[in-house]
């Protein structure tokens, strides 16, 4: 859970994003209204995730439940899996997509 300075931080990082790339999910690559996106941890913050702009993806609700599906169950290969090409910058902000 994110202490209330970190969700003002939240806040922030996903609407600069949205302004930066647009109101892509960044896994499912579907186009969304800005409130239907999630800020999500790459790095999730009990793995030393920080909520910084670098470490923040913007997904579909959908797809964010299914991110923290898969931290919860402990299927840690899967998730790094699923995040690879966010982490490498190839679809996300990092691919510029708006």
């Amino acid at each position: 859970m994110l202490l209330e300075n970190e969700e003002t931080s939240m806040r922030t990082i996903k609407k600069a994003l949205i302004d930066e790339c647009g109101c892509t999910c960044w896994c499912c690559m579907k186009d969304f209204d800005p409130n239907q996106l999630q800020g999500h941890h790459i790095v999730p913050v009990a793995q030393g995730g920080q909520t910084i702009k670098s470490n923040i993806a913007l997904l579909c609700d959908e797809c964010h439940k299914e991110k923290h599906r898969l931290i919860k169950l402990g299927k840690w290969k899967q998730y790094k899996k699923s995040m690879k090409k966010i982490r490498l910058g190839l679809i996300g902000c990092g691919g510029r997509m708006k």
